[in-house]
């Protein structure tokens, strides 16, 4: 009762941990956890598994994990570990072109395009088609 106690006050103070799922004599997984995601990864696999070590802190979690994967090289993990598996999501940034795009339009911005030719080579491009087809929207 008494050592129940005191893991049940042990995860509680410690909620993380980093855990490796064993295939025989060989570490196949590493991984940082938290709650029953070892027994969890235990099920999934059909692989043995332990408790590394726990932390009171995520971020000290994320890097022990690192440090393990780099010194044991588990076959089963893809990404380095520390949060390496979640995709870090790219914000798409909209540069000055395609703000204009978005506003005028791509047949709008087509139009100036020509025009902008036909003031520099105006040889090269017949007006004529340009005016009916788009008038002074451009």
């Amino acid at each position: 009762m008494a050592a129940t106690k005191r893991n049940a006050m042990l995860i509680e103070e410690t909620p993380f941990y980093v855990y490796r799922l064993i295939d025989g004599d060989v570490t196949a997984y590493v991984g940082k956890g938290s709650g029953r995601r070892l027994h969890n990864q235990m099920r999934t696999f059909r692989l043995a598994g332990e408790i590394i070590k726990r932390f009171k802190r995520e971020r000290d979690a994320y890097a022990y994990e690192r440090k393990m994967i780099a010194e044991l090289v588990p076959t089963l993990n893809r990404h380095p570990g520390g949060n390496g598996a979640r995709l870090q999501k790219t914000r798409y940034r909209r540069d000055a072109f395609d703000m204009l795009i978005a506003k005028i339009g791509t047949r709008a911005y087509a139009a100036r395009l020509v025009l902008a030719c036909a003031k520099a080579a105006p040889h090269l491009v017949d007006l004529s088609k340009l005016d009916v087809a788009y008038g002074s929207r451009c």
